[in-house]
């Protein structure tokens, strides 16, 4: 009754307390609100009188101030707008940059010159679900592109000579896909040419060009497998093609008897001997329409005395060497991420109508775009490193806005004529570090690790994480076939540990992993360990040892000193378990069960004690017996420990 009565009046003593020295307290969010770049964005609170519910609704009554990542304040106790309803707030569409923390206090007047202030912090950056809607655009538009521009992108993983090339990532397409489709090599020794299938092996990843290249393919020379000329390539190579008696055709054309007169827009060209040089009755199709060939004829043609007829046909000729001359080809390289504070490259490819490497008319130009879409560089030339080919390098600051940036070159080929091409990368400035140091508890249903995540990067970022027990190495988390899983956000500055544990529940012993997996942009790090998740140990009362009586006429015999305590535990653990979680219930009887322990320790102690006392007295000299000081007494220990109870009431 003492008891239940002193612990009332600590209760009461307490709750008093609590009243007399209240305060206002108020509570930092674990997260702050976000607000995206350029987007609308609202600061506000609710504000009531005493009462707890009437609104305050004077103006000018709640300032706002802020301070931006770079430490200046851009708003100072600034008037927040009131709707008559007790929100006070501050609203904006204009912040861009920089994207961070912005430290923000919201302060309302309580009388006189006093205020009370509270924390409206927030962050400027675009959100998880913005960034995912970029990079799904994004890869929309990449994907769009290529198809548009090229089939297929890769490095080489190994090369035969001049006349075959083996990428393991074109194990997905089937034997001969790539037949008659042409391999433009972008890097290497053979940068700038091109080059016809002939053949795909699907189960060597090899392609088998029907030419050699100029120079032995080597890995990780980059090219792109283009359809531009499959058609034309296909028709050349189709093995039953024929042309019907082409040499007597020939000879027929070029022959006074069968055909003395060949005309061209109306025009005599005359003989064969007069105007082509080095065309015979036997030259091929492919001859004739050669370089050479037409330069030949233009020759013949400028030294022929029927000038009208010279400059008619030289005209025609010309415009058909001039739609030739058309066909130009522009590649930029493809650059994938690079780190805030490192330096992105850009190398473009210009080639004629020949596919040769040649210069452009006027130095390239790019053009650059950050993640917000805003330019970053603007028309600036690239620098020429050979025929045809020009380079570009930017310094990534490390203030950089992360996410999906964008290239563009522009090569003007010919006076008038512009070729642009693309090339989206990525910035990423707050890569992470993720450990697991330790399982700190691995007693089934409660599991805790020790992790550490560090900010690598220049910059602060918010972290998506998620962390996951599975019975497997092989199984990631999430998929709904975990057997613990969970997710969460922090911000972490940057250069900064953050050390934390993470808790899982796991309802069986047995072998498990716990994964932590943690999100930067479109990159992740992760770390796994592997631990055995076992059942709490309860203590295991030790029986009572048996002394056995000493020599020297005591007589002695084996007497037991004590027996065992029976346990509280065994008795209820099965019949409660089913209404109270066990390891709350093992927790209880455990303790109960320790003071039980203790007190039969100490009464086997008193009891060793006696005994020792009675065999020394059993050998003393009689003479020492006698004396009437020699006066043992000897009771046993008054039980100073209560055995342990437990009751327990249902409700």
């Amino acid at each position: 009754m003492n008891n239940k009565f002193f612990t009332i009046l600590i209760i009461s003593i307490f709750t008093l307390s609590l009243f007399l020295g209240i305060k206002d307290v108020f509570a930092i969010p674990s997260i702050y609100q976000r607000c995206e770049p350029s987007t609308s964005c609202v600061i506000g609170e609710y504000i009531f009188a005493d009462d707890g519910y009437t609104p305050i609704t004077t103006d000018s009554y709640c300032q706002i101030t802020i301070t931006n990542p770079s430490e200046s304040v851009i708003l100072n106790g600034q008037a927040m707008t009131d709707a008559n309803d007790g929100w006070y707030y501050w609203s904006t569409t204009t912040l861009a940059t920089p994207e961070g923390l912005y430290r923000t206090k919201m302060c309302c007047d309580v009388g006189g010159t006093s205020q009370r202030c509270m924390d409206k912090t927030f962050v400027l950056g675009t959100s998880f679900e913005g960034q995912k809607t970029v990079l799904d655009s994004t890869k929309l538009n990449t994907d769009l592109i290529r198809q548009a521009t090229f089939d297929f992108s890769g490095l080489a993983d190994a090369g035969s000579a001049t006349t075959t090339l083996v990428d393991l990532e074109l194990a997905e397409y089937p034997d001969d896909h790539w037949n008659n489709y042409e391999v433009v090599f972008l890097t290497g020794d053979n940068a700038g040419t091109k080059e016809v299938v002939c053949d795909f092996n699907r189960t060597t990843y090899t392609i088998t060009l029907c030419d050699a290249a100029s120079y032995t393919i080597d890995s990780g020379d980059k090219y792109i497998i283009s359809h531009e000329r499959k058609l034309v390539h296909a028709i050349w190579n189709w093995t039953e093609r024929t042309i019907s008696s082409l040499g007597s055709l020939a000879a027929d054309v070029w022959s006074d008897v069968s055909a003395p007169i060949r005309k061209l827009t109306s025009r005599q060209i005359g003989s064969e001997t007069e105007y082509i040089a080095g065309v015979t009755a036997t030259t091929t199709v492919a001859q004739i329409s050669s370089q050479t060939q037409a330069e030949n004829i233009l020759t013949r043609i400028g030294e022929s005395s029927d000038a009208t007829s010279s400059a008619t046909v030289f005209g025609k000729i010309k415009e058909i060497r001039g739609s030739q001359t058309s066909g130009w080809n522009v590649y930029l390289s493809d650059f994938n991420q690079v780190l805030t504070g490192n330096v992105y490259r850009a190398k473009l490819f210009v080639m004629n109508y020949e596919s040769v490497l040649a210069d452009s008319f006027a130095t390239p130009t790019v053009v650059v775009y950050d993640a917000s879409r805003n330019i970053v560089v603007e028309n600036v030339s690239m620098t020429k490193v050979a025929t045809g080919i020009y380079e570009y390098t930017y310094t990534v600051a490390g203030s950089a806005t992360q996410g999906v940036w964008e290239t563009e070159a522009s090569a003007t080929v010919e006076s008038g004529k512009i070729i642009k091409t693309n090339d989206y990368w990525e910035v990423e400035g707050s890569p992470a570090q993720v450990l697991i140091n330790s399982i700190s508890d691995n007693s089934i249903p409660s599991i805790a690790a020790s992790v550490t995540v560090s900010n690598e990067g220049l910059s602060g970022y918010e972290y998506q994480y998620e962390w996951c027990v599975v019975s497997t190495e092989s199984n990631s988390c999430g998929g709904g076939d975990d057997v613990a899983y969970s997710s969460a956000a922090k911000y972490i500055n940057a250069g900064t540990d953050w050390n934390t544990t993470l808790s899982a529940t796991v309802s069986t012993a047995g072998s498990y992993w716990f994964k932590l997996l943690v999100y930067y942009g479109t990159e992740t790090s992760g770390a796994s360990l592997a631990f055995n998740a076992v059942v709490a140990s309860t203590p295991t009362p030790t029986p009572a040892p048996i002394i056995s009586g000493g020599g020297g006429g005591g007589g002695g015999s084996d007497l037991p000193i004590s027996t065992p305590v029976p346990t509280v535990m065994d008795k209820i653990t099965g019949a409660f378990c089913t209404i109270f979680p066990c390891d709350t219930i093992n927790n209880i009887l455990s303790r109960l069960f320790g003071i039980e322990t203790r007190a039969s320790t100490l009464e086997l102690k008193f009891t060793q004690l006696e005994n020792r006392i009675i065999q020394l007295l059993s050998i003393a000299p009689a003479s020492v017996q006698s004396q009437p000081q020699a006066k043992v007494i000897i009771r046993k220990p008054i039980e100073v420990v209560p055995k342990a109870r437990a009751k327990i009431r249902l409700e």
